[in-house]
């Protein structure tokens, strides 16, 4: 399951990790949270979790599935995001 534009999940997400480290290796070292969005677009929650699912084999990361436009997972990723801010500041 790819995006819409035909490019690569897992090459995007090295770039995005590439342009981290060229800007900050400090930045590109911190813990990351990875989600996949648009997953209304994806054909539905089942076709979301496949593309996260294979995402996460190819990465070592979790990935979690959000939709912004729907809400979908934007709160299971707000609470994620709070998890790691209080484990952060211990």
């Amino acid at each position: 399951l790819e995006p819409a534009d035909g490019s690569d999940p897992i090459e995007n997400y090295q770039t995005i990790c590439a342009e981290l480290r060229d800007y900050s290796s400090e930045l590109a070292g911190k813990p990351q949270l990875v989600a996949v969005n648009k997953a209304d677009l994806l054909g539905g929650e089942e076709d979301g979790q496949v593309a996260a699912q294979m995402l996460e084999q190819a990465i070592g990361h979790k990935v979690m599935v959000i939709s912004a436009a729907t809400g979908t997972g934007t709160r299971e990723l707000l609470e994620a995001c709070w998890q790691r801010l209080d484990k952060s500041s211990d």
